[in-house]
Protein backbone atom coordinates (compact mmCIF):
# COMPACT_ATOMS: atom_id res chain seq x y z
CA UNK A 1 0.00 0.00 0.00
CA UNK A 2 0.82 3.60 -0.50
CA UNK A 3 -0.01 6.47 1.89
CA UNK A 4 -0.07 10.02 -0.28
CA UNK A 5 -0.46 13.77 1.36
CA UNK A 6 -0.31 16.65 -0.44
CA UNK A 7 1.38 19.29 1.39
CA UNK A 8 0.85 22.11 -1.19
CA UNK A 9 -2.78 22.06 -3.52
CA UNK A 10 -2.66 25.34 -5.52
CA UNK A 11 -4.00 25.01 -9.31
CA UNK A 12 -5.78 26.95 -11.33
CA UNK A 13 -10.08 26.67 -11.05
CA UNK A 14 -9.64 24.88 -14.74
CA UNK A 15 -7.01 22.63 -13.55
CA UNK A 16 -7.44 19.09 -12.92
CA UNK A 17 -5.36 17.13 -10.46
CA UNK A 18 -6.81 13.58 -10.23
CA UNK A 19 -5.34 10.37 -7.97
CA UNK A 20 -6.06 7.04 -9.42
CA UNK A 21 -5.81 4.43 -7.16
CA UNK A 22 -4.04 0.79 -8.29
CA UNK A 23 -7.24 -0.55 -9.92
CA UNK A 24 -7.86 2.73 -12.47
CA UNK A 25 -10.48 3.45 -9.63
CA UNK A 26 -11.03 7.66 -8.75
CA UNK A 27 -9.70 8.43 -5.33
CA UNK A 28 -9.60 12.18 -5.68
CA UNK A 29 -9.95 14.86 -8.12
CA UNK A 30 -8.68 18.37 -7.40
CA UNK A 31 -8.99 22.24 -8.52
CA UNK A 32 -7.80 25.63 -7.15
CA UNK A 33 -6.75 26.19 -3.87
CA UNK A 34 -7.10 22.81 -1.03
CA UNK A 35 -8.33 24.02 1.93
CA UNK A 36 -6.60 21.19 3.70
CA UNK A 37 -4.45 18.50 2.81
CA UNK A 38 -5.74 15.58 1.26
CA UNK A 39 -4.37 12.46 1.46
CA UNK A 40 -4.94 8.52 0.07
CA UNK A 41 -4.05 4.79 0.47
CA UNK A 42 -4.13 3.09 -1.93
CA UNK A 43 -5.60 -0.56 -2.19
CA UNK A 44 -2.50 -1.95 -4.01
CA UNK A 45 1.38 -1.00 -4.54
CA UNK A 46 0.34 1.98 -6.94
CA UNK A 47 -1.22 5.00 -7.12
CA UNK A 48 -1.32 7.73 -10.32
CA UNK A 49 -1.52 11.00 -10.27
CA UNK A 50 -2.99 12.79 -13.66
CA UNK A 51 -2.24 16.66 -13.92
CA UNK A 52 -4.59 18.12 -16.75
CA UNK A 53 -3.83 22.08 -17.55
CA UNK A 54 -5.91 24.35 -19.93
CA UNK A 55 -2.51 26.41 -19.59
CA UNK A 56 -3.66 30.11 -18.81
CA UNK A 57 -2.49 30.92 -15.76
CA UNK A 58 0.31 29.78 -13.55
CA UNK A 59 0.31 28.80 -10.05
CA UNK A 60 2.01 27.30 -7.26
CA UNK A 61 1.15 24.22 -8.37
CA UNK A 62 1.26 21.02 -6.07
CA UNK A 63 3.89 18.90 -4.16
CA UNK A 64 3.35 15.44 -1.98
CA UNK A 65 4.79 13.05 -0.16
CA UNK A 66 4.50 9.27 0.13
CA UNK A 67 5.12 6.41 2.54
CA UNK A 68 4.60 2.89 2.07
CA UNK A 69 3.66 0.15 3.98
Amino acid sequence: RLFLVFCILDAGASDIITVLDTDGSVLGSYSGVSAGTPSHTSTGSTLQIRFQSDNTDSFLGFNLTHQTG
